[in-house]
């Protein structure tokens, strides 16, 4: 395969498997901690109401997700990748950043919520990057 090619579609499989990850832990939290009946998920202003009663409970379980994502992202991306392994993982790490931070302003989040989100998801995909390029990944080199 041609390695221009490959190389975006590993940070593509990995970007979409950190997603799905968080996509899971969202859901997860949301059966253990459920919204409000008749919370409107398309109104801004319903769900800024709806984050700022959240329980910490539920902010643990979604933060857990905000690490996991870029963790198994970052992996995935530079085992994947043919060239420029740690390249294509941070690119996925700051990809993940930079969503975690517009998410952050545009939803108000506890203080605590701001700085574990932004510690976690760079030592989350410095990690990743570092077990996917050391080989953990299976046919990560072909």
């Amino acid at each position: 395969m041609n390695p221009t090619l490959r190389n975006v579609l590993a940070v593509f499989a990995g970007t979409f498997a950190g997603l799905l990850l968080i996509g899971l832990m969202e859901v997860i939290s949301a059966k253990i901690y459920p919204p409000p009946p008749g919370v409107d998920f398309t109104n801004r202003e319903a769900v800024k109401a709806y984050v700022a009663g959240a329980s910490t409970g539920m902010f643990l379980i979604v933060l857990l997700g905000y690490t996991l994502g870029p963790l198994i992202a970052a992996w995935l991306a530079t085992g994947l990748a043919a060239t420029n392994h740690r390249r294509r993982g941070l690119t996925v790490g700051a990809l993940f950043l930079t969503a975690s931070i517009l998410n952050l302003r545009e939803i108000p989040h506890p203080t605590w919520f701001w700085v574990a989100n932004i510690v976690l998801v760079v030592m989350a995909a410095v990690i990743g990057t570092r077990a996917g390029a050391s080989g953990i990944l299976p046919a990560s080199r072909s």
